[in-house]
């Protein structure tokens, strides 16, 4: 991994040959109440600019009932989907812990091993603006027989369905219930960026309900030089995949205020404070929580199941 342990024991990003320099000290990622508000920075990909579309396709995704997901079910895939490829890209399985860290501007969830100064990804989420960015370091988007196709080894002229097909095929899900929902999503990965949107009427299959429109871009680097001061991490393009979810109204940038926000993170209980042993009951089919705050949930292996479920697990 591009890791430097530092003598005082802190774990550094080396910069790629071919990304801009990254002068990310990761174990001081909660220390940023000196910053401003312009986290939108994630957003523009220090060092890079987004280049020409090289394909832009319709995206089926009728197999999933999205007619009853809301933002939180969306959230919750986009969750599982954060820590499976954590699993996958470390070998960890499933031993890494989760630390929850807020500040006056920020809310961040580290992936971290106890054995282990590094880290393996974030979610962080701006209170000033309301964005949220999903972070998996050394991750891939598509998948593994796609991964090595790019601009340099392939004459995709005539095909760039390779560009759409993603590991997780729910993530087309989830982009549509968050575009429904007044929200972007963006991807990037190995230096493109996928945007999604909703096709008008005039546009979209009358036989294929729930379509999505996706275009894949070229990040381009742009040798100017990095701001550290603007935020504590940049994602690097070349090596991380990364999930930005923004307001899609200018006029309302706090569609998705703090206490939402918390809402959405007791869809793992692995990403809110654990209850007090006191208030848990073990037995041979699972723990019952007595707060009052999980009154009228079910969890299975700490993901939260959707309400439908609740009758076919009685």
């Amino acid at each position: 991994m591009p890791l430097r342990i530092t003598p005082s024991h802190k774990a550094v990003y080396e910069p790629s040959s071919d990304a801009a320099p990254d002068f990310s000290d990761l174990s001081e990622l909660s220390e940023d109440d000196h910053l401003d508000s312009e986290d939108d920075a994630l957003l523009d990909h220090n060092g890079y600019e987004i280049g020409p579309a090289i394909a832009t396709t319709q995206l089926s995704i009728h197999h999933y009932n999205v007619k009853e997901w809301d933002t939180r079910d969306a959230y919750r895939e986009l969750y599982k989907f954060w820590k499976q490829t954590i699993v996958k890209s470390f070998a960890v399985e499933d031993t890494f812990h989760h630390e929850h860290e807020e500040t006056r501007n920020w809310i961040t969830v580290k992936a971290l091993i106890p054995t282990w100064p590094g880290y393996m990804g974030f979610i962080r989420y701006s209170k000033t603006t309301g964005t949220i960015t999903f972070i998996n370091a050394d991750a891939l988007l598509l998948q593994s027989t796609d991964n090595n196709r790019t601009p340099e080894t392939e004459n995709f002229t005539n095909d760039t369905t390779f560009f759409f097909r993603f590991q997780n095929e729910r993530l087309k899900a989830v982009a549509y219930v968050l575009l429904r929902s007044g929200f972007n999503i963006q991807i990037t990965s190995q230096k493109y960026i996928w945007t999604f949107n909703i096709p008008s009427i005039a546009d979209s299959s009358p036989k294929i309900p729930n379509l999505l429109s996706c275009t894949v871009n070229t990040l381009n680097g742009t040798h100017k030089p990095t701001t550290p001061t603007t935020t504590p991490y940049q994602p690097r393009p070349a090596h991380d995949l990364t999930i930005t979810i923004t307001s899609s109204h200018p006029q309302i940038p706090l569609l998705l205020p703090p206490h939402t926000f918390r809402t959405w993170l007791r869809v793992s209980l692995h990403l809110t404070p654990k209850p007090p042993s006191a208030n848990i009951i073990p037995t041979p089919h699972g723990d019952i929580l007595l707060d009052p705050e999980f009154s009228g949930t079910l969890y299975l292996r700490g993901i939260l199941l959707p309400e439908l479920s609740f009758d076919r697990c009685r």
